[in-house]
């Protein structure tokens, strides 16, 4: 059988084949939410800010010893983040802190969640009462047009001293995300 392609339907076997073509490919996903990547880079740039902060540095093994809580995340952003992704953030931070050969050199620990902490305490029946606490607070500015969006996001960190509610440390982790629709979303 011989097929013969006259000029208009060659042309609208390509088009089809073009629109097919662009069509399979891997989905693009165009979002501007903080991701894993963020929870890398977020978490080591805040353990290396409080280690290298005075508040730190400052500690010897001689020093009142330290018994630090993850106390609370919040959330203040346009984001619905949920509890574990919140707590997700703190946990990679606790545990690079924890890892840190610098903690136990300035007699400093890392204890659970208060929550979390009541419970172990009801079952061991024992109690770690912490003296500081860290605490994060995640933010976000959204701007959205017809054509594009953008969310800012300000993710900040304090340690606070349970005594007396003084902020010792303070940092932050900030980045911005773009996304431009295209004519089919």
């Amino acid at each position: 059988m011989n097929v013969v392609f006259t000029m208009p339907y060659y042309r609208a076997a390509i088009f089809m084949s073009v629109c097919c073509l662009a069509g399979c490919g891997d989905p693009q996903i165009n979002t501007t939410r903080l991701g894993s990547a963020d929870l890398v880079t977020m978490t080591d740039q805040m353990t290396a800010s409080l280690m290298s902060s005075d508040v730190i540095a400052s500690r010897t093994t001689a020093s009142a010893p330290w018994v630090i809580t993850m106390d609370r995340v919040s959330n203040q952003s346009n984001d619905i983040i949920p509890e574990r992704e919140k707590w997700a953030f703190m946990a990679r931070l606790r545990s690079q802190l924890n890892n840190s050969q610098a903690l136990s050199q300035r007699n400093i620990r890392f204890v659970l969640s208060k929550h979390a902490a009541e419970q172990v305490a009801e079952r061991y029946d024992q109690r770690t009462t912490p003296t500081h606490a860290l605490a994060a607070t995640f933010y976000s500015v959204t701007e959205a047009g017809r054509a594009a969006r953008s969310d800012t996001y300000l993710c900040a960190f304090q340690l606070l001293d349970l005594r007396d509610d003084h902020v010792m440390w303070e940092d932050r982790y900030e980045v911005k995300y773009a996304t431009v629709r295209n004519r089919f979303d």
